[in-house]
């Protein structure tokens, strides 16, 4: 069972937190009916399309994730807004979410930069304030080294030490994989030089068949 999850409900601590982020939107329910072919983490180009297919508009905002009895995090993340109006999100789910916790927001939206989470700690405890550190150093570096498609690439002499961080507390709070969902390498590229275009044009084609194995699976 995955450790980050959709909230049992939308309680006062959610509530909250929400307020942190936007004080003038509501976190609300939003069911999950992903598009057949969507990718995974690529939100923002499957409302593009679901768009030009269906008309509609798109909401951006901030997915709810709960670390019961640890944390609560905000992923910034966008919702298909039908003609008829509603939130639909048509994102595929990697731990098959049917349905979210969203909180709109009335300013933010994607500007192909990678966006920080927001986390609040739902217990005091040292381990647990080394790993939102962690992880906050990790969404800058994503933000600061995003190409034009928002896709990172951090050096490995700056990749690697908060990678280290991440994993190690993320264990001693009672992760089982070797490295917490928030710091896996699947959205990042580590910066060795920089590529020619053929170079970026093959990277390209290497992540198009790696996404398209991931859904046949």
């Amino acid at each position: 069972m995955a450790l980050m999850t959709t909230p049992k409900e939308i309680n006062e601590k959610v509530r909250a937190f929400c307020r942190t982020i936007d004080p003038t939107q509501e976190p609300v329910r939003v069911k999950v009916q992903a598009e057949a072919g969507a990718k995974f983490d690529n939100c923002y180009l499957t409302v593009a399309e679901k768009q030009k297919r269906d008309q509609g508009g798109i909401q951006h905002g901030w997915i709810i994730w709960e670390w019961e009895g640890t944390l609560l995090e905000a992923e910034f993340h966008a919702v298909w807004v039908p003609p008829g109006g509603g939130l639909l999100d048509v994102s595929p789910k990697a731990d098959g979410e049917t349905e979210i916790v969203f909180l709109p927001d009335s300013q933010r939206v994607w500007q192909n930069r990678s966006v920080p989470s927001c986390r609040m700690p739902l217990r005091e405890d040292a381990v647990l304030r080394d790993y939102i550190s962690a992880a906050t150093e990790y969404d800058g570096l994503k933000e600061k080294y995003s190409d034009t498609t928002g896709l990172p690439q951090i050096p490995m002499h700056l990749l690697v030490p908060v990678q280290t961080r991440l994993s190690a507390a993320y264990q001693k709070l009672g992760g089982k994989v070797e490295m917490p969902p928030l710091a896996t390498l699947e959205n990042t590229r580590v910066k060795r030089r920089e590529l020619s275009p053929r170079e970026r044009a093959e990277e390209r084609k290497r992540q198009r068949r790696k996404d398209k194995r991931k859904l046949d699976k």
